[in-house]
């Protein structure tokens, strides 16, 4: 064999070993990513469970077999390593994740009269915790790791301090724990949250869920 074929070889193989060590650990995760959201949907077909779990028996209250929450879900990424994780919301909120062939329940919550809970499109989550004794929001974006601890993205928030149920430059505005005004303050949450025509706070790209079931 001539030097010549045998230094074309080489390449191709070097070549070749290049392209397996890009191109695998992507096709891995693609692969992960299809056995997610299959097993999940799975799962809200009722064809499987998860830990004692399954979306009927999240969707019935105990006791009333006939009676159903009002059930949605949502498949989207809030762990940042692009294999989706299920989130249903029903009575509570439990989100599901996808590792070594399994389901698993990852996290769960539930809004309360102390605050309201929102998942984001791209799969961050919101707690909107409201301010005691006078009127205001604060607002802490998270997201999850693999254990299922929150992992802080941002937070904001406001107190009416005058008690007029509305924005001015009396009130306290907090952005990432250090006070500004309230001009910097709305230059800083311009695309987290936005206000009405009726002055009321609603957080930007919200969900969109689907409904599994009406409420019965």
């Amino acid at each position: 064999m001539n030097r010549k074929l045998i230094i074309h070889i080489m390449i191709i193989l070097t070549l070749l070993v290049a392209v397996s060590c890009i191109f695998t650990p992507y096709a891995l995760k693609k692969y992960r990513k299809y056995c997610a959201v299959k097993a999940y949907h799975e799962f809200i077909e009722g064809k499987r469970d998860c830990m004692g779990q399954d979306i009927l028996s999240l969707a019935t209250p105990t006791g009333e077999p006939k009676r159903r929450y009002a059930t949605k879900y949502f498949i989207t990424d809030s762990t940042g390593d692009e294999v989706p994780e299920l989130h249903v919301w029903g009575r509570i909120c439990i989100v599901f994740t996808f590792d070594h062939d399994e389901m698993a329940i990852l996290d769960s919550f539930a809004s309360s009269s102390a605050g309201m809970y929102y998942l984001l499109n791209n799969g961050v989550m919101i707690y909107n915790e409201y301010v005691k004794n006078v009127f205001g929001n604060y607002y802490d974006y998270f997201i999850l790791d693999g254990d299922g601890n929150r992992i802080k993205k941002l937070s904001f928030g406001w107190e009416d301090i005058n008690d007029n149920q509305r924005f001015d430059i009396d009130d306290i505005y907090v952005f990432n724990d250090t006070v500004c005004t309230m001009e910097d303050w709305f230059e800083k949450t311009e695309g987290y949250i936005y206000i009405d025509e009726n002055g009321r706070e609603s957080v930007c790209d919200e969900a969109e869920w689907v409904m599994y079931c009406e409420a019965t």
